[in-house]
């Protein structure tokens, strides 16, 4: 799969992402680590979707902070449906999760429903959690970032992917749940992350 985010207003560069991502060989599809928009009015959204179009594989989203603002969700709703959701495919579990919690009114995220997702998805070969805000953003209290790690770490979830912070990164944070941070589209790069039997592997592809 591949990897990208954050491609607010950064048109030109997300409309290379997209060229990319169509000469590359072995991606089953694409995940948008959220940030569509800068200030979540539909023109943005519009605008992210004629560019989207012209990618030649499936592509999921998941809503960011930005994508929160003005009348955001209500757009966000309508064109790519709930903000919570999970699949499996090839025996991996994909956990969708809305953790914007600021444009919320400082509302926690349901990490209910992300415990019990992942508990539901047992037996599977992995489970990997995408969701826009890292855990140790300001966004997120001590007890929240606590809370979000627990989670990942009694399930035994492969990795947490996220985007946000504009910048790549990927390591063991808190010593056990690997998280991933995919950069924005001004980076000029693709992130493919390839899932083998036992393990993951996390390739940067630059354009």
């Amino acid at each position: 799969m591949a990897l990208i985010g954050d491609s607010h207003t950064y048109y030109d560069d997300f409309e290379d992402q997209v060229a990319a991502i169509n000469r590359m060989d072995s991606i089953d599809f694409v995940i948008h680590m959220g940030d569509l928009t800068l200030s979540g009015i539909n023109r943005e959204f519009q605008w992210y979707g004629r560019i989207i179009d012209n990618l030649s594989l499936p592509v999921i989203t998941l809503i960011g902070n930005h994508d929160c603002l003005s009348n955001g969700e209500l757009v966000y709703r309508e064109m790519f449906g709930p903000f919570n959701f999970s699949l499996v495919y090839n025996n991996c579990q994909l956990v969708f999760f809305d953790d914007n919690i600021w444009e919320r009114n400082v509302k926690d995220p349901d990490f209910q429903w992300l415990h019990n997702e992942l508990q539901n998805g047992k037996g599977v070969s992995h489970q990997l959690v995408f969701a826009h805000i890292h855990p140790w953003d300001g966004q997120f209290s001590v007890g929240n970032t606590y809370l979000y790690n627990q989670i990942m770490e009694s399930n035994n979830v492969t990795a947490s992917i996220h985007g946000h912070a504009h910048k790549f990164s990927y390591d063991k944070r808190f010593g056990k749940i690997p998280y991933l941070i995919t950069g924005d589209s001004t980076d000029r790069e693709v992130v493919v992350l390839e899932v083998q039997k036992d393990t993951i592997l996390v390739n940067r592809k630059t354009f």
